[in-house]
Parts: C-alpha cells; sequence; structure tokens
C-alpha cells in the first residue's frame, strides 16, 4: 500500500509540475489564518488546486471549504478571498493577464 501511494504522490507532483511549466501558474504555501483579502480581476481567469491543507474560499456564489484535490474556477470578474484553516500549499493556474 505504502508503494502505491508514493508512486500515486510523484504521478500527481509530476502532473502539477507539467501544468506549471505550460501555464502560467504558482505555488502559494499559506499559514494558518493566512488570508488573501477580497479582490478580483477583470480578464484573469484563474483555477485554484489545494495540494494539501484546508482553505475557506468566499466568492460571490458564497463560502466553501476546500480541501486537499479540490479545484475552483474563478471566472473573470468574480469577487473572492481565501484563508487558509490550516498550513496549506495551492496552485493556482491563470491565463496570465497584465491587467487586474
Amino acid at each position: 500500500m505504502d508503494n502505491i501511494r508514493l508512486i500515486l504522490f510523484f504521478a500527481l507532483a509530476f502532473v502539477l509540475l507539467l501544468v506549471w511549466l505550460s501555464s502560467r501558474g504558482k505555488f502559494m504555501f499559506l499559514f494558518r489564518g493566512q488570508t488573501c483579502p477580497k479582490h478580483m480581476h477583470r480578464e484573469k481567469l484563474e483555477t485554484f488546486f489545494l495540494v494539501k491543507g484546508q482553505l475557506r474560499m468566499t466568492t460571490d456564489s458564497g463560502a466553501l471549504c476546500m480541501n486537499p484535490g479540490d479545484t475552483l474556477r474563478m471566472e473573470p470578474g468574480t469577487f473572492h478571498e481565501f484563508t487558509a484553516a490550516e498550513p496549506s500549499l495551492v496552485l493556482e493556474v491563470s491565463n496570465g493577464s497584465s491587467r487586474f
């Protein structure tokens, strides 16, 4: 069982690395309680993938809790903010708009 977990971990890490290299992405590490304040992007499309930890995400549609493996697509013009409920690692991939 441990070998399968290790293989899955490295497969996921490889996929995340490929996504990051082929697009405009970044990894964000957040400490417990660290917050990204409410904001929006006029043109930037963002997709959040929670690698580890737990995030409380608030959007125009309401609040939700993200757990490892969850993804959330943030359309341009959508107000959003998030707070780490515990130490968290997030991959954010975007279309890289030059405007905010």
